[in-house]
């Protein structure tokens, strides 16, 4: 899949081009190291929402193993 993805990306750059899809960030600068706190809280949002879905998950799987009356194809994989 890797061969697929890479001659994927050079078809891809020959009819559309290699520059960025979205165009540039060129206005977005950091001049103090406080504005990265914001990256931090999104990166401790996003890891706890991770626990979250895993014991969510989990949660239910272990709910669906003590019912009995399910039908097979209701049952989380």
């Amino acid at each position: 899949s890797l061969v697929s993805s890479i001659v994927a990306f050079v078809v891809f750059g020959s009819v559309y081009g290699f520059e960025p899809i979205f165009g540039s960030l060129s206005g977005v600068q950091f001049s103090q190291p406080l504005q990265l706190i914001w990256f931090v809280l999104l990166g401790l949002t996003a890891g706890l929402m991770g626990k979250l879905y895993v014991e969510v998950f989990y949660s239910g799987t272990t709910l669906f193993d003590r019912l009995d009356k399910v039908p097979g194809w209701l049952v989380p994989a």
